[in-house]
């Protein structure tokens, strides 16, 4: 199948929708991170190795769900931004990539939550180097 391919406008067209799934996925990833760091502080302080199960209706137990449900929950956040095309690169900047070609070669535009609008790109490859679009793109 052939990835689908996004002007700087259409990317831009995505937004509405994006920065309301990007910000969910940023505050789910916020919460699942101080809940996993909460669990394992407990389960130290128990005793539990990595490999033993909470007890069932404990407290570890009902975490040990919330955080499997949290995780679910970013997982289908992920699968709504890849349908209609984008590639999230960063859940806890809620920073997202769209396919696109630049003077005839494959990028990546880009674009975060608290950007007004898709005005960076990156080699594929780079996903840490984001440049300024030029003008004319």
């Amino acid at each position: 199948m052939d990835e689908r391919q996004f002007s700087v406008d259409e990317a831009n067209r995505t937004l509405p929708l994006l920065r309301m799934i990007a910000q969910d996925i940023v505050e789910t990833h916020a919460e699942l991170a101080g809940l996993r760091k909460e669990y394992e502080s407990l389960r130290k302080e128990r005793h539990l190795k990595d490999d033993d199960l909470p007890p069932a209706n404990s407290d570890l137990y009902r975490m040990d769900e919330t955080l499997v449900l949290k995780m679910l929950k970013i997982q289908s956040f992920v699968k709504e931004i890849e349908e209609f095309g984008g590639i999230l690169r960063d859940v806890g900047e809620g920073e997202v990539d769209f396919v696109s070609t630049l003077d005839g070669r494959k990028i990546h535009l880009c674009w975060k939550l608290g950007e007004e609008r898709v005005c960076h790109w990156h080699e594929p490859e780079e996903t840490g180097v984001r440049q300024p679009l030029p003008v004319m793109v």
